[in-house]
């Protein structure tokens, strides 16, 4: 347990020195000045203006996922070939489990700032209809909605390398919003890039609407259930696939 957490210690102190930590800040602070600056004079109802800005988080989040792990593996590989990884001290399960828990815990730091951000910035423009508690919870809700995603493109990308890690993101942002339509009513509990898009937007309309949501609660839950269960069966098979890892695959870039 000491070594997970000195390895956790240094990747976050690797991540804090470079562009890794840019890209969490310049993202979600220029998505809440672009889209406050546009509902500044935009005739959209507060609720619209809060579900529009909600979906296209959610969409975009598979995409940056991709690019963060990307960075980090293009940092590991610069590393000597992965040594750090391959001449660790301990097993190869702490150390990506070290790099794995260090990307979430700035995707939790970035979705706070993007969503719970966002909603400071709103209220200072007079848009008091949802509490700071509701964004807070939904940051939270965006980013536990998407560790199945963590564990996808880690996996790919340190398999395959940052090209088809890339590639799998743009796919999962232009598959998210057809989850989300009624084409992916049955299946997106299967699809981890329908997650994040459709249990935010539950969560929503629950908050606006409760009396609305009371028809599919019970289904709803089932589904959540399911993704869950989905992210857990991700997580073990990220558990095996890091012991196994040999990095000997894996190509330079």
């Amino acid at each position: 347990m000491k070594s997970l957490f000195n390895n956790i210690r240094a990747a976050v102190f690797k991540m804090l020195h470079s562009n890794i930590l840019f890209l969490h800040l310049l993202v979600p602070v220029l998505g809440i000045l672009v889209f406050c600056g546009y509902y500044s004079v935009s005739s959209w109802s507060e609720r619209d203006k809060v579900y529009g800005y909600i979906q296209a988080v959610a969409i975009v989040f598979p995409l940056m996922i991709s690019i963060a792990v990307s960075m980090l593996y293009e940092l590991e590989l610069k590393a000597g070939n992965f040594q750090t990884i391959l001449s660790a001290p301990y097993s190869r399960i702490i150390a990506h489990g070290g790099n794995f828990i260090s990307l979430c815990l700035l995707g939790v730091f970035a979705s706070i700032v993007t969503v719970m951000g966002f909603g400071v910035v709103f209220r200072l423009m007079g848009f008091v209809k949802f509490s700071i508690a509701f964004y807070f919870k939904l940051s939270l809700i965006m980013f536990l909605s998407n560790v199945a995603l963590y564990f996808i493109q880690y996996i790919i990308c340190f398999i395959a390398g940052k090209g088809l890690s890339l590639s799998f993101g743009i796919v999962g942002t232009l598959l998210s919003p057809l989850l989300y339509l009624g084409l992916g009513d049955i299946i997106w509990r299967y699809i981890p890039y329908g997650y994040g898009i459709r249990i935010a937007a539950y969560y929503c309309e629950r908050y606006t609407d409760s009396n609305s949501c009371k028809a599919i609660a019970h289904n709803f839950e089932a589904d959540t259930v399911t993704a869950g269960v989905i992210t857990i069966i991700l997580a073990g098979i990220f558990i095996i696939w890091s012991n196994l890892w040999q990095g000997k695959s894996v190509k330079a870039e």
